[in-house]
C-alpha cells in the first residue's frame, strides 16, 4: 500500500506542519501575509489554465460550508456558491501560453447566538450582509529553453459586503517568477509579488514560491508560499489527497455610521484536510474535499488599516467543499500548449 511507505508519511508530516504552524499567526494583521495569500491565489488558479490545451476553458461550479466556528458567545458559519471560468489561449509558433481565470462567488453569513461580535460602535446589521469575491486574473509563461519558463501573471480582485461602494473594494497586483522543470519529477517557481489592497495606498513586495516534486510513481508533493498537499493517483480516474495551509482576504463593509464608514473585515484562517477527485470521460471532474479549520480569526479595521475589534475562534470547526469542472469540447484543429505540466 502506497500509504504505509515512509517517504509518504514523512510528506504528509511537511504538510501537517505547514499548516499547524501558522495557526497561532493570526495574533495581528500582517499585510505581507495578507499580499503572499493572494499571490498565491493568483497563480494556483492561472496554473489551472495552463494545463488546458489551446483554446480550452474549464468551467467550475462550487459549493462551500464553513459551520461550527465560535466566537465567544456567537456561532458562525459561512456558506460561499461560485462559478468561474480557467483556461489558456494559443500562441502561436510557440511552446509558450496564456492563461485567464475570472471567478465569482457570493459568501453568505449566518449567526447564531450573541450579537456582540457585530457591536461596529452602533452597527444594527445581523450580522453582516452577503459578500461578493470575484476575481479577474491573466498570466504568461515563455519557453527559454534549457528546462527554464518565465512565468508573469496580474491579477485584480473587488471583495465586498453588498451595498459597500464596488470602486473601494478594488486590488490590484501582479508577479514575474522563473520557472524550472527537471523531466517529470521537479518542478520549482522562484520570483517576485507586488500588489495592493483595500485601504492600502503603496505596494507591498511579497515572495513567489512553488515547489513539486514526486518522489514516487504515481505520488505528488506541492507546496508554496501558503499551503502544501500530497496527491496520489488511486488509478486513472481516481486522485486522493491531502493538503493544509492559511489563507487570508479582506472584505470591503457596507455604510454602518459615521464612527465606522469606510471600513473592512479581514477573515484568516488555517486548515488541514483530505480530497477526492473523480475524473468522468474526458471532460467532468468532480472535486469533493472536507477540512479541520485549525483557527480562524475576524478583524473590524477601519480606514486607515487600524484594527477596532479582533476575534478568534474558540475551538477547530469543519468546512466541507464540492466541485464541479466541466471542460467544453475543443474546436478541431486546436493543438496542446507544450505538455500538460502537473
Amino acid at each position: 500500500m502506497i500509504l504505509r511507505s515512509p517517504a509518504t508519511g514523512w510528506l504528509l508530516l511537511v504538510v501537517l506542519m505547514n499548516a499547524w504552524s501558522t495557526a497561532p499567526a493570526f495574533a495581528q494583521s500582517d499585510e505581507t501575509r495578507e499580499e503572499i495569500a493572494e499571490r498565491a491565489r493568483n497563480i494556483r488558479s492561472l496554473w489551472s489554465g495552463f494545463q488546458d490545451q489551446i483554446a480550452g476553458v474549464r468551467v467550475r461550479f462550487s459549493e462551500e460550508a464553513y459551520v461550527g466556528a465560535q466566537f465567544e458567545d456567537t456561532d458562525l458559519d459561512w456558506y460561499r456558491t461560485g462559478i468561474a471560468f480557467e483556461g489558456a489561449l494559443p500562441v502561436p509558433g510557440q511552446r509558450s501560453g496564456l492563461a485567464v481565470s475570472l471567478s465569482t462567488a457570493v459568501l453568505v453569513p449566518v449567526a447564531d447566538g450573541s450579537t456582540n461580535i457585530v457591536d461596529l460602535r452602533g452597527s444594527s446589521d445581523d450580522p453582516f450582509d452577503p459578500f461578493l469575491d470575484s476575481a479577474l486574473r491573466l498570466g504568461g509563461r515563455y519557453d527559454l529553453g534549457y528546462d527554464f519558463e518565465a512565468v508573469v501573471t496580474t491579477g485584480l480582485s473587488a471583495r465586498h459586503e453588498v451595498g459597500a461602494e464596488f470602486k473601494d473594494s478594488l486590488s490590484y497586483g501582479g508577479s514575474v517568477s522563473l520557472d524550472y522543470r527537471r523531466g517529470e519529477w521537479l518542478r520549482l517557481r522562484l520570483g517576485v509579488g507586488l500588489g495592493t489592497g483595500i485601504d492600502r495606498d503603496g505596494l507591498t513586495v511579497s515572495p513567489v514560491f512553488r515547489l513539486r516534486v514526486q518522489p514516487m510513481r504515481d505520488v505528488w508533493l506541492e507546496t508554496d508560499a501558503t499551503s502544501g498537499r500530497i496527491e496520489w493517483d488511486q488509478s486513472s480516474r481516481v486522485t486522493l489527497s491531502l493538503f493544509g495551509g492559511v489563507d487570508s482576504k479582506r472584505f470591503r463593509l457596507a455604510y454602518r455610521n459615521e464612527a465606522f464608514d469606510a471600513g473592512s473585515l479581514e477573515i484568516r484562517q488555517s486548515e488541514v484536510g483530505v480530497g477526492l477527485r473523480i475524473r468522468v470521460g474526458s471532460k467532468i471532474r468532480i472535486k469533493i474535499e472536507t477540512a479541520v479549520v485549525l483557527g480562524q480569526h475576524l478583524a473590524f479595521v477601519d480606514e486607515n488599516r487600524q484594527t477596532i475589534d479582533a476575534l478568534d475562534t474558540n475551538e477547530p470547526s469543519a468546512a466541507l467543499r464540492v466541485a464541479f469542472d466541466w471542460r467544453p469540447p475543443i474546436p478541431a484543429g486546436s493543438a496542446p500548449v507544450a505538455p500538460r505540466p502537473r
